[in-house]
C-alpha cells in the first residue's frame, strides 16, 4: 500500500480535531464528577465533626436524607462520566 502526502494532509488534522472534541467532553464530565465528589466529601467531614450536635438535636433522619441527596448526585455524575464509553 502506497501512502502519498495527500493522505497525511487530511488524516492528521482529522485525528486532532476528533481528539479535541472528545477531550472537551471528558473534561466537562469529569469536572462535574469532581465537584460532586468534593461536595460529598466536605459534607461527610462536616457531619463527622458535628456528630454529637446532630445526635443532641435528634436530626439523624434529616442528615441521612441530606447525605442521600449528595450520594445520588455523586452517583449520577459517576454514571454520566462512565456513560461516555
Amino acid at each position: 500500500m502506497v501512502f502519498n502526502s495527500f493522505t497525511f494532509l487530511w488524516f492528521f488534522p482529522l485525528v486532532f480535531f476528533l481528539y479535541k472534541i472528545i477531550q472537551k467532553s471528558f473534561r466537562k464530565l469529569h469536572h462535574a464528577r469532581w465537584i460532586n465528589e468534593a461536595n460529598m466529601s466536605s459534607y461527610i467531614s462536616d457531619s463527622m465533626s458535628g456528630q454529637r450536635i446532630i445526635k443532641a438535636f435528634a436530626k439523624e433522619k434529616e442528615e441521612s436524607s441530606r447525605f442521600a441527596g449528595y450520594s445520588s448526585r455523586s452517583a449520577a455524575a459517576r454514571a454520566g462520566s462512565g456513560a461516555f464509553w
